[in-house]
């Protein structure tokens, strides 16, 4: 990340910098604004990006302070970090850490003695937000597979019945068809064909008026 307006904040001060998301999205949170939050109010003091991740979308400010106005004094939901060298060889040497510590075998770092840390969790940022993405997209792809599904049956029903009417208004044609020594498997392949390749016509026109808006 980097700042592109103001500057950044004083540790110890009730000030704040915002990502570029937030400012773009959210009113009155921008560089010289206040908001307040808990029970502090943060002034704003830089904007900063970061390469468009999900970091643009924060408001960051010092921890101490923060966990006070909420009354979490030293307690901390999530830690992410940086690694220094190959993030693979990073986050495995971490779980390995994390792996002995719950096994009740003795840790490297005598801090990991803490049963509090049982509960942690080593993973990738990516991998982070994808699990807590999990649950909503879930829901939304239940909740579209039964739309798809109904609208599906409503389609299927709604071709039948113009088949239907179709063949009842052609019954002098098919009865003209029968007298030449037409069978009526014959009569029936070709209707068959006959609605296969006007339905593969209007399902290639769909997709064709489809297909702009993908790119």
């Amino acid at each position: 990340m980097h700042l592109t307006e103001g500057r950044w904040l004083t540790p110890g001060s009730n000030e704040a910098i915002v990502g570029k998301g937030l400012v773009q999205r959210m009113e009155n949170v921008g560089l010289g604004q206040s908001v307040t939050i808990g029970r502090n109010t943060w002034r704003i003091v830089g904007v900063f990006e970061a390469a468009g991740s999900s970091l643009e979308s924060e408001l960051w400010m010092d921890g101490p302070l923060m966990q006070n106005a909420f009354r979490r004094r030293g307690i901390f939901q999530s830690i992410l970090f940086r690694a220094a060298g190959d993030p693979h060889a990073a986050l495995s040497q971490l779980k390995a850490i994390l792996g002995e510590a719950e096994a009740g075998q003795p840790p490297p770092d005598p801090r990991l003695t803490d049963p509090r840390l049982n509960a942690v969790e080593a993973q990738r940022e990516d991998d982070y937000y994808r699990k807590q993405a999990k649950l909503v997209s879930d829901l939304i792809t239940i909740l579209g597979s039964l739309l798809t599904g109904i609208m599906a049956i409503g389609a299927v029903t709604g071709a039948m019945n113009t088949m239907y009417a179709a063949v009842s208004q052609r019954k002098r044609e098919i009865g003209c068809m029968l007298a030449m020594g037409f069978t009526p498997e014959a009569i029936w392949l070709a209707f068959m064909a006959e609605s296969l390749l006007l339905s593969c016509a209007g399902a290639l026109l769909g997709a064709l008026f489809r297909w702009p808006s993908t790119e």
